[in-house]
């Protein structure tokens, strides 16, 4: 077994996944985890084969992702003991990463070829792709709307970037919206090592 922590909240709360070993199976097994004063509780959305979490705000909500024996990858929302699936329209996987006080979701997501980042707002779903990027992953917000996530140029060299998110979605919200670009972002910097 092995333990990987992802996400941590202003009072300490911290989420992520472990690692089991089936007995009898050689398939593993992750399954989320929250880890607050001191417990560990374990987190499994229904009738999922794996949950990984991956971020927590400071009112408990959990974010990340789930993997069926049928399917593929989805995103989750989890609040108290309710699960919601997070899944960007017509897309074969989505993973949900972080998220805000104000319950604003970053992720990524893939149609079986690169990865696309996404900010889930107002109960739509924006693209967030850097420019010129084959494939752009978000992975934090901050609750003055700041995310952070990396991309790969097209020669496959990873960036990181910083971007700052809008707080309104226009509708409908729709995988059209993804023709739009980067137009619900207001302003995307490369972040570059320089050490």
């Amino acid at each position: 077994m092995s333990t990987t922590p992802y996400g941590i909240n202003n009072a300490g709360q911290i989420v992520g996944y472990a690692r089991f070993v089936l007995p009898d199976n050689p398939r593993i097994r992750d399954r989320g985890f929250l880890y607050a004063d001191g417990e560990f509780t374990l987190l499994d959305v229904p009738d999922a084969f794996s949950t990984v979490a991956f971020g927590i705000n400071d009112s408990g909500e959990i974010v990340g992702v789930f993997h069926t024996n049928i399917g593929g990858d989805t995103g989750f929302l989890n609040s108290g003991p309710n699960f919601a699936s997070l899944q960007v329209p017509g897309a074969a996987a989505t993973a949900a990463a972080g998220l805000d006080d104000s319950g604003q979701i970053v992720g990524f997501f893939d149609n079986v070829g690169p990865e696309h980042g996404f900010l889930y707002s107002g109960g739509g779903f924006i693209p967030l792709d850097a420019p010129g990027a084959r494939e752009t992953v978000a992975r934090h917000i901050n609750d003055t709307g700041l995310i952070v996530g990396h991309f790969a140029d097209e020669m496959n060299v990873s960036h990181g970037f910083l971007a700052t998110s809008t707080t309104t979605v226009p509708e409908p919200t729709t995988l059209a919206l993804f023709g739009v670009g980067v137009a619900s972002v207001v302003l995307i910097v490369t972040l570059r090592q320089t050490w």
